[in-house]
């Protein structure tokens, strides 16, 4: 049936004004967001524009280099396994530790021991990283130690001739009259003058066995480093010891910053390693000090910074980490070995550097890598071993950073060498 013809009147039904004022709302809001926000393709500009605001700029072109290198595979290690520090312990047995610096390992027999610049405990976790397993220890007391404040532990290290265990705080003020206040001086409390001198701290440590149940150790010896740093925060960063051929122990300090320098830190191909063997008077303090022997160059030239040293005794294989590279370097100290060590000729190799495994999208993801160490004997058919195992210390905050490291900071690691 045809409906009846209706004039219009030129108005709209209040269903129609509805819909209409809707439409015209949205309208308004789409304008003042392309005012304030610009386009989809604006914003993307200004993505590629803004490098310096960017945590990762050019994120196409370093996609691109990893996409189309042909030698990938020999150029960057191969992630085994991860394992986050908080979760290899016991709830119970983690004594109120919230956060875990790790800033260096080593291995004694079926065992990894770390320890943390923020934390005065060690770390003692078996090399299978058993998860929540009793068979790993947090020995010491975490906030208190013996200074105040953070323990500024950065290198451990294992003499495997005489069975003793060191670790060396990073660079401590030990300024002031040390005859008027000698507990002061001796803990690394802070300065009491004006003119503070910072020295890294190399202590001897008696820890309980792995078949005990104590859970604390014991400091047996304390002294300073005849060198003498510029800061606080770029001393010591890793540590080794080697028996000489004369039959002294020494040790080897690895430098933070290029020149062993804060200021000139950044000077890239200026890497140094202090040979030091102890003295018992003499030092800084007048007492017991580990004395210089020989500065030792490093070979490598694009670090621009150094994170963490180990030696193989057995093979002389040597790897060096840069934290902010995201890389190892793995070569030969000549004369490395217990026993064979000679301090006025020994060098490092030129070596080769890998990179640490990156995200999908060629981004760093291992950014914090403060410790390593050999895993493997490397078997008796090889000149060097192929795993390490590696610490990270906790991603930096306040967009220092790019979300990328959270994944893998505070953890412990297992590398394979291509």
């Amino acid at each position: 049936m045809a409906q009846p013809y209706e004039p219009v009147d030129g108005s709209a039904s209040p269903r129609r004004k509805r819909i209409l004022v809707a439409l015209a709302a949205t309208a308004v809001l789409f304008v003042g967001a392309v005012a304030v926000y610009g386009t989809p393709s604006t914003t993307l500009e200004d993505f590629k524009k803004d490098k310096e605001k960017m945590w990762a700029p050019e994120l196409e072109k370093q996609y691109r280099e990893c996409a189309t290198a042909q030698r990938y595979r020999n150029e960057h290690v191969k992630a085994v396994h991860d394992s986050p520090v908080a979760s290899l312990f016991e709830y119970s047995t983690l004594k109120g530790e919230a956060k875990f610096e790790a800033s260096d390992v080593v291995r004694i027999g079926e065992h990894f021991y770390s320890i943390c610049d923020s934390s005065w405990a060690v770390l003692r976790v078996h090399e299978s990283l058993p998860m929540r397993s009793k068979l790993n220890a947090h020995m010491g007391d975490p906030q208190h130690g013996f200074a105040e404040g953070e323990s500024g532990f950065e290198g451990i290290f294992h003499d495997k001739t005489q069975d003793g265990m060191y670790v060396v705080r990073e660079a401590v003020d030990i300024s002031g009259d040390y005859a008027d206040d000698t507990n002061r001086r001796r803990l690394g409390l802070p300065p009491v003058t004006d003119h503070p001198k910072y020295h890294a701290i190399v202590m001897q440590i008696l820890l309980p066995p792995p078949d005990s149940e104590d859970t604390d150790y014991a400091v047996l010896d304390s002294c300073p480093s005849e060198m003498l740093f510029d800061g606080d925060s770029k001393g010591f960063e890793g540590a080794r010891s080697i028996r000489g051929a004369d039959g002294v122990l020494y040790v080897l300090g690895l430098c933070e910053g290029n020149h062993c320098s804060s200021q000139t830190g950044k000077d890239v191909g200026h890497g140094k390693v202090i040979v030091m063997a102890r003295e018992d008077e003499g030092g800084p303090t007048g007492g017991c000090y580990w004395k210089t022997v020989r500065t030792i160059d490093l070979p490598m030239k694009e670090f621009v910074d150094y994170s963490a040293l180990a030696i193989h005794h057995r093979t002389k294989a040597v790897a060096i980490t840069s934290q902010e590279n995201s890389q190892v370097w793995v070569g030969e100290l000549s004369t490395g070995s217990d026993g064979e060590f000679d301090p006025m000729t020994a060098e490092f190799s030129k070596g080769k550097v890998y990179d640490f495994p990156r995200a999908a999208t060629c981004a760093v993801q291992y950014c914090n890598i403060e410790g390593i160490e050999w895993v493997d004997d490397g078997g008796a058919d090889e000149n060097a071993p192929r795993t390490l195992v590696g610490v990270s210390d906790k991603m930096k905050g306040k967009g220092k950073q790019p979300f990328t490291c959270l994944e893998k900071d505070q953890s412990f690691h297992l590398f394979q060498l291509p």
